[in-house]
């Protein structure tokens, strides 16, 4: 299925990215710098990385299968990931920027305490090495199923590609990875929807092919995806995207300004790139009639739909793009979870536990160290799953997710707009929200539930819970937690004076302007833009001599607007970079490219 020429883009992407740990180590002077690009990261780089670090290939298999099967909802998911970055952009980005951090749970440490950093800190970790598991799992089963691929050597190569790079180039590596990778998913993304419309004839037709039924939005109420579940989706989002663990999207630019520009980057391509990417699921019976019959291997063959319509329309040379796509979209975010790990474990763990005395080069070399520990633990995680065989790992995973990051997320959204709560107030709010998660997603099974609620006539209201426990977790385990942590401030406790002090201070710090030269200075915005253009310029380069790969002349056209868009991006990151420098740049990356 995939050409001589597709194993040549999928070996050159890998190269090419596990380069970037050899290119950015370079900037690495500190452990800040390891973790936080010494706050001295460009808007336009920050922005993209948290752009593409937020979802997986998921995107392309899970939500993919969504838009096939239920049509329009699966714009609902992304509709609320724009709320929540509208809440970041207008009010939370830039005071996590102003909060000053390395981690975030240096935040949590400022705003609730020592102990509340070590519980969130390993809450956490395995948390993320789990989910990060699941990610390179699912990735191994669509390329070993779709492509032919060895589903544990996918697994171990991914896993290695990005420990290399983040191991070596640490935040600026991971960074830098993600924005070459948010360029590649832009461009195959747009280029598959534009040859779907292309081969289904006009905007008019595509719209025509879709069933009736997969054009709603909001269906009734006990259906699978209700308006319930929209409202859910919703708070999940508000929470998800903007509590502190968040913070660490933006601790890396220079002041609250450029933290806001950041995060306008995500805003605006969740509001344009879903239209691209559930075209091809969207008209994929008509482009890939019988596609279901042909993946039957596959767990849940409508999850195939993207990459199934894609295969019929893509080139040669654009099919390597593809599996490059799938590889960037996990990746950007392993390689994120990876570094904010290692900072977790580094900078609030053993420098805060183990070894207060450290000096810095000494905790950039513990930072590589758990870079290495969780990149090995993460490849050991996903040979786990894939040795315990066909059972529903992802359900059983998510479910754990779903129960443990809505308690988590609360006290961290809520910290950080209300005060005068006791300390005790966040870890008893989580505490609260793992009995609500226990009860709905376990005790509604039980018998005793069903008698319960048969006797006050309520079997119907069960069953919705049963079968629709995400969404109940949600409408419950948030009014309830945020009820308990804002009223902690009125049952009686002791008053404890620096308690009280720290978390002033926080507040005062948070809604304090950073100025970048007196606090940090040394900008090297310019040296950032010459690396990274002549990157993508060498990348898109690489995309348009597969123009010689013979192909149509659309299939030539499609490879042309990938590779000439990577180029254009290049290109205009090296004329900003030839402006007049600011003599206070300071050339951090010595990099003869030019």
């Amino acid at each position: 299925m995939l050409s001589i020429y597709d194993y040549i883009v999928i070996g050159f992407y890998f190269a090419f990215i596990m380069s970037l740990g050899y290119v950015f180590k370079r900037f690495n002077g500190s452990s800040a710098d390891y973790f936080a690009g010494g706050s001295r990261m460009s808007w336009w780089l920050v922005g993209l990385s948290a752009f593409v670090a937020n979802f997986s290939c998921w995107t392309f298999t899970g939500a993919a299968g969504l838009a096939y099967e239920y049509g329009f909802i699966v714009f609902v998911i992304y509709i609320c990931d724009v709320v929540g970055y509208i809440l970041g952009y207008s009010f939370f980005a830039k005071r996590y920027r102003q909060m000053r951090l390395v981690t975030a749970m240096d935040a949590v440490r400022a705003r609730f305490g020592k102990a509340s950093e070590q519980i969130f800190t390993w809450i956490q970790v395995p948390i993320q090495v789990i989910t990060a598991g699941v990610w390179l799992v699912g990735l191994s089963i669509i390329l070993s199923s779709v492509f032919n691929l060895p589903q544990a050597p996918v697994v171990i190569a991914t896993g290695i590609v990005v420990l290399v790079m983040s191991l070596f180039g640490g935040s600026w590596a991971v960074n830098a990875s993600d924005f070459i990778q948010g360029l590649l998913l832009v461009s195959i993304s747009v280029a598959a929807g534009v040859l779907c419309l292309t081969e289904i004839g006009s905007i008019s037709a595509f719209i025509d092919q879709i069933p009736k039924q997969n054009m709603e939005v909001i269906h009734p109420t006990g259906h699978k995806y209700d308006w319930i579940w929209i409202l859910a989706m919703i708070g999940v989002a508000i929470i998800n995207r903007n509590n502190i663990v968040q913070a660490a999207k933006y601790i890396a630019v220079k002041d609250g300004k450029d933290a806001k520009k950041a995060a306008a980057i995500p805003l605006f391509l969740y509001i344009l790139l879903p239209v691209f990417w559930f075209i091809p699921p969207l008209c994929a019976n008509t482009i890939a009639p019988g596609f279901i019959d042909q993946f039957s291997n596959v767990n849940n063959p409508s999850e195939v739909a993207y990459i199934a319509t894609c295969l019929k329309v893509l080139p040669q040379g654009m099919i390597g793009l593809l599996v490059a796509g799938l590889f960037a979209a996990t990746m950007s975010s392993m390689d994120t979870g990876l570094n904010r790990n290692a900072g977790f474990l580094t900078k609030n763990f053993y420098a805060k536990i183990i070894r207060p005395e450290a000096n810095d080069k000494e905790l950039l070399r513990v930072g590589q160290i758990f870079t290495a520990l969780m990149g090995i633990t993460v490849i050991i995680v996903a040979m786990i799953f894939i040795n315990m065989g066909k059972i529903s790992l992802f359900d059983v995973v998510l479910t754990i997710a779903a129960m443990l990051s809505i308690p988590v997320f609360v006290p961290l959204f809520l910290g950080i707009l209300f005060k005068g709560q006791p300390k005790w107030a966040d870890w008893s709010t989580v505490l609260l929200g793992f009995i609500i998660s226990a009860l709905i997603y376990k005790g509604s099974d039980s018998e005793l539930a069903m008698s319960l609620f048969q006797s006050i006539n309520a079997e119907d209201f069960l069953i919705y819970m049963r079968e629709h426990k995400m969404t109940f977790n949600v409408f419950v385990n948030i009014p309830v937690s945020t009820l308990w942590f804002l009223s902690t401030k009125y049952i009686p406790h002791k008053k404890d004076a620096a308690y009280d002090a720290n978390v002033e201070a926080f507040f005062t710090q948070m809604n304090k302007e950073v100025d970048f030269e007196k606090e940090i200075g040394h900008a090297n915005d310019k040296d950032q833009a010459k690396v990274l253009g002549w990157l993508s310029c060498v990348y898109g380069a690489f995309v348009l001599i597969l123009l010689f790969i013979p192909n149509s002349m659309s299939a030539r056209w499609a490879l042309f607007g990938c590779g000439g868009f990577m180029m254009s991006v290049g290109l205009a990151l090296i004329a900003y970079s030839r402006k007049s420098v600011s003599e206070a740049a300071i050339p951090i990356a010595k990099i003869e490219m030019d």
